[in-house]
């Protein structure tokens, strides 16, 4: 064996001892000045004993290690820029980086550039959102996207996948920028990692507990960071709250757009040193903002915009409008992605308005939910239908259960509007839906059909064909039909 292979070997032995108290002694030498580590490494080496060559490699690579971690911007984060920078030339470049790279729907370069400038300030927020990149096929831009947003965030990491427990470690160590790429192929069905995203939403509960060391002893991590999280499909609802949510598309032939350089991120450097100062500059700003919010009818929406339209109303010119605008193209978009539970009480709420009645069986309700075209729930679950008992599991944490109720001397299991009160006005939000004049069913026709002329996209039933399962089910069985004032009480 060669002399060199023996001091390798050493000194993989030495490094891999990294509780080793002689460790501390290598960490004094390397910080020395040279002519000082020159006078002593022979009898250093001799109280470690190891050869002087060996120490010398030693102290060779601690030097070279934290000359690599001072220069590491994901340890050290970007120099800021030394003039004062203004925002709007921020804005704009960073912008117009966007739309050379990357096709993007209505308001998403806006939301996508305020964001990434937020999040070198999201120490001055008391919440700051994640930014969901969403496609329904692969190939829709996810990937490219995510690498100019990397180019242009400070301490930028990206990982294509991850545990629980190396992501509150990294955010814990550095405060990245947290790129998260194929997140379908690891995020659905991880409720710890899920658990451990949602809790860096708010920045009073941005940690989590955990054991930690050979003593086990109870250790607070962070999870305090701006994240995105770039998939297929979306994400499980409660992310999905928690984000700006950007939904993205396959280009189309005409849309022309640059082929991204390997080293984009090297060639923005400046430009993220530019940004550093300026969030430097306009942290005590960013504070103390309360920015005017467009009502959505969504708290928590609301909410996640708060920290973009605070940056853009620091920058001031055109941003505060672009802002606005975005929000509202994209909440607006996003609309259809209310959770299972909202969607299903907004669909119920329709058919009590259309029926006029003040109770429904669980067959009808079933039935005449699977027959509204454009909701999920004729395919509910690996292509079956929504059955009673999955409509009561839904209702459940609403605090609605079905009963017995009396329908032309019949007394199914059912529903009384009475019972939705409470939820439809918490969960929904926009104006009880009026409904035209509905068609009045038969007791013994073997389907029928609910008509609605509601205002609210997306949740009228319109003229659904309800299979019956027993032949004799009506579509709307009213025992007592409540006066149009009652039922707008109710509803």
């Amino acid at each position: 064996m060669s002399g060199d292979h023996v001091r390798e070997l050493e000194v993989k032995a030495f490094k891999g001892l990294s509780d080793n108290p002689d460790n501390e002694v290598i960490a004094r030498l390397s910080a020395l000045p040279p002519i000082e580590y020159d006078r002593c490494r022979e009898a250093e080496a001799k109280k470690l004993n190891v050869r002087v060559s060996t120490l010398d490699k030693l102290v060779q690579d601690k030097n070279q290690t934290e000359i690599e971690a001072a220069s590491d911007e994901l340890v050290t984060g970007v120099d800021a820029w030394l003039d004062p920078v203004a925002g709007t030339d921020i804005l704009n470049e960073s912008r117009a980086l966007l739309n050379r790279y990357c096709v993007l729907p209505p308001g998403a370069v806006v939301a996508i550039v305020l964001w990434a400038v937020a999040g070198y300030s999201i120490n001055c927020f008391r919440i700051f959102p994640k930014l969901c990149l969403s496609s329904p096929e692969k190939r829709c831009g996810k990937t490219t996207t995510l690498e100019v947003i990397h180019a242009v965030t400070n301490r930028a990491l990206i990982a294509s996948n991850l545990s629980s427990a190396v992501l509150f470690r990294a955010i814990d160590a550095w405060q990245p920028a947290l790129l998260m790429d194929e997140a379908d192929t690891f995020l659905h069905g991880n409720d710890e990692l899920r658990g451990v995203i949602n809790s860096g939403h708010t920045r009073a509960g941005a940690f989590v507990l955990r054991v930690d060391g050979d003593d086990l002893a109870p250790k607070k991590f962070s999870t305090w960071a701006p994240m995105v999280i770039a998939m297929i499909k979306t994400p499980p609802d409660t992310i999905r709250d928690r984000s700006v949510m950007i939904m993205l598309k396959r280009k189309a032939p005409g849309d022309g757009v640059d082929k991204l350089p390997y080293d984009l991120a090297k060639q923005c450097c400046n430009l993220r040193r530019k940004i550093k100062r300026w969030a430097d500059d306009s942290a005590d700003q960013l504070k103390t903002a309360n920015p005017n919010v467009p009502k959505l009818g969504n708290d928590r929406a609301e909410d996640n915009w708060l920290p973009l339209l605070a940056v853009a109303d620091a920058v001031g010119g055109e941003w505060p409008a672009l802002a606005r605008d975005a929000m509202q193209k994209i909440e607006q978009k996003d609309d259809d992605g209310e959770s299972a539970g909202v969607m299903l009480l907004a669909d119920i709420r329709s058919l009590f308005s259309v029926s006029k009645t003040a109770r429904l069986s669980s067959d009808v309700i079933v039935n005449a939910l699977v027959a509204i075209e454009g909701r999920p729930w004729a395919e509910w679950r690996q292509g079956k239908a929504l059955s009673k008992n999955t409509l009561a599991r839904l209702l459940k944490p609403f605090d609605i259960s079905s009963t017995t109720i009396r329908i032309d001397g019949r007394t199914p299991k059912g529903y009384e509007l009475t019972a939705f009160k409470d939820s439809f006005t918490r969960y929904l939000t926009d104006n009880p839906i009026q409904s035209a004049t509905p068609q009045q069913v038969s007791n013994g026709g073997g389907c029928s059909q609910i008509q609605s002329a509601t205002r609210t996209p997306g949740v009228a039933l319109q003229n659904p064909r309800k299979a019956s399962t027993d032949g004799d089910c009506c579509g709307v069985a009213v025992e007592e039909p409540l006066s149009p004032d009652s039922a707008e009480t109710l509803l």
